[in-house]
């Protein structure tokens, strides 16, 4: 799940994070270090109930404007707040729109992190439906073991769909895990 910016209403949090203690389904959550400083008591919660927080960054430039300098400081601040809710480092990077060059690529790897993408987007962010975002990662050629699924927590549908969506994946005989279950270091 993505956690940036201001548009993450605390109820639609807190619906997504009930959910998945009903469902008892771990989960990443990928934040901005500006969302766990706003949101700081949420992230705590999210941690005590067994989820990850791992690091997305704040950029929202395109990748080939970032700088190696600029992205061993995003990484630096996304430790170090990540580390005032968490007991577990932050080690998985994610920039916005899922685009990495070459040199932040390394920057990542030498920095002691790593780079994570997504196989299948929900595209839950355009509001087309509760169907919509069933059908879409149901039907994806990419459903297979080890995929990432994207999710934005602040949006209308997700928490609606999300309980038909695990119950299909896990009939399916798929097992949701979080992201450090399934990138190999």
């Amino acid at each position: 799940f993505e956690l940036s910016g201001t548009n993450q209403k605390q109820e639609q949090v807190e619906q997504l994070l009930q959910i998945l203690r009903q469902q008892e389904i771990p989960a990443t959550f990928f934040a901005t270090a500006s969302w766990i400083e706003n949101n700081r008591s949420l992230a705590i919660q999210i941690c005590q109930q067994g989820h990850e927080i791992q690091g997305l960054s704040e950029q929202e430039v395109c990748v080939e404007q970032m700088t190696a300098r600029a992205c061993r400081k995003e990484l630096q601040t996304l430790r170090e707040t990540i580390g005032t809710v968490t007991e577990e480092p932050c080690v998985f990077f994610r920039i916005p729109g899922g685009e990495y060059n070459n040199e932040v690529l390394r920057t990542v790897y030498a920095c002691g992190s790593y780079p994570v993408a997504w196989s299948i987007d929900s595209l839950d962010w355009k509001d087309y439906g509760a169907q919509d975002i069933l059908h879409r990662i149901l039907n994806s050629r990419q459903l297979q073991n080890g995929s990432i699924l994207l999710f934005h927590a602040g949006t209308a549908y997700t928490a609606q769909a999300l309980p038909d969506l695990i119950d299909n994946l896990e009939d399916q005989g798929y097992q949701p895990v979080p992201v450090s279950e399934l990138i190999w270091k």
